[in-house]
């Protein structure tokens, strides 16, 4: 088949999602798929630019420079996606007739009029692989009011009336969605993904001399609740056997950073985002993972960071909104600690039990590697969104 893939991020860009987007595409083409990525690029000079990465065609367009802006400015680039991938195609004269199916990724909300242009003209079905209810968690957060939502509201609602079939990646956020009657008999559990090559890795969890790293990777926005593992690392403070290691980027890292030094926290230190060959090596060298998410959620949602630690045999400890699915797969695997409050104290005694695990528990590691593997699974994604095409 000739797909086409749609997303926000690939690589060289450095998020989850351009790491789970370039596993995908690459299974595809494994599984002897044309693949062809249509993504955003903020740094090209022209309307676009295409080229062939480990022969996945792609074609980045151009569009203007937000990240570090308001919401605002990325709200109105991203709402003009459509307009810069179309101008992107004609530049660049691909063929968008060629399609016998259309993947795209969501966030964003505002691919759909591009994906309906896609499905107009080649005759073909998508498949939204939908990671996050937005702006439903906005709303919950209060970053946005009721007015603001129903506006954006229209986009989701736009891509799901296009979508053929919708891959959401918990169940509870396929009964959410499926409250909708139009969307009863579109939506199926579509787990994240892990790469095809992923073989479990015995690291210690407890290096030689004893040192104990909790880390945390991957976005620092206001979703995320960084600050309340600033607030875990300050009660550490007087254990020089512990540390604290947070690499990424985001909207509250500058602030998060100066939480840090006013509180004079040696034990902690902040990082950029850094490559998946880096983040490998890094987590050999690590003990705990950290997830957070603000408990204000309402929808469920299954961070790309989890799936990482998962691969390197990492527990995890994790605070989450109370309905979360991911609480249940902690669970069920007994791979972690999760806390459900904004109580310091319970993610104090989250840790200090998570932590009595690692040092007796000689198979945590084992149960972090069985599900990786029986839950995020390429082959039964491929199957999946395949599917979708064949009928």
């Amino acid at each position: 088949m000739n797909l086409a893939v749609v997303c926000d991020a690939f690589p060289p860009k450095r998020n989850s999602v351009s790491k789970h987007m370039d596993d995908l595409t690459k299974f595809f083409q494994k599984k002897g798929h044309n693949v062809f990525v249509f993504t955003p690029d903020e740094k090209i000079t022209e309307a676009s630019s295409l080229n062939i990465s480990e022969k996945v065609e792609v074609l980045r367009c151009k569009i203007p420079r937000f990240e570090g802006s308001s919401l605002l400015r990325r709200l109105l680039v991203e709402l003009s996606y459509p307009f810069y991938f179309y101008k992107a195609c004609k530049h660049s004269s691909v063929d968008v007739e060629k399609f016998d199916g259309i993947i795209w990724y969501s966030p964003s909300i505002f691919f759909g009029i591009f994906i309906f242009y896609l499905k107009h003209k080649s005759k073909c079905k998508a498949y939204l692989i939908l990671r996050d209810v937005f702006p439903n968690w906005a709303l919950d957060l209060k970053i946005i009011n009721k007015f603001t939502y129903w506006i954006l509201n229209v986009f989701a609602l736009l891509q799901y009336k296009i979508a053929d079939r919708i891959g959401v990646n918990s169940p509870s956020s396929k009964l959410l969605l499926e409250k909708y009657s139009f969307l009863s008999d579109k939506c199926e559990v579509l787990w994240t993904w892990l790469n095809a090559d992923f073989s479990p890795r015995f690291n210690k969890l407890i290096q030689e001399n004893g040192l104990i790293t909790f880390v945390y990777i991957g976005n620092m926005g206001i979703a995320q609740d960084i600050f309340s593992f600033g607030k875990l690392a300050k009660s550490f403070k007087s254990e020089p056997k512990i540390k604290f290691l947070f690499y990424g980027r985001g909207s509250e890292k500058q602030n998060f950073k100066k939480f840090v030094q006013e509180e004079s926290l040696l034990n902690v230190f902040i990082k950029d985002e850094i490559s998946s060959e880096e983040l490998s090596f890094i987590l050999e060298n690590c003990s705990i993972g950290m997830v957070a998410l603000d408990i204000r959620h309402t929808t469920s949602n299954i961070p790309g960071k989890f799936l990482s630690y998962m691969e390197a045999g990492l527990p995890v400890l994790a605070k989450l909104n109370p309905d979360n699915d991911l609480i249940e797969l902690i669970s069920r695997f007994d791979v972690g600690s999760v806390v459900t409050t904004n109580s310091i104290d319970d993610l104090e005694n989250a840790a200090m039990e998570l932590l009595r695990k690692v040092k007796t528990d000689e198979n945590i590691s084992d149960r972090c590697f069985i599900l990786a593997r029986d839950v995020f699974c390429i082959e039964k994604a491929n199957e999946q969104i395949i599917e979708t095409f064949s009928r």
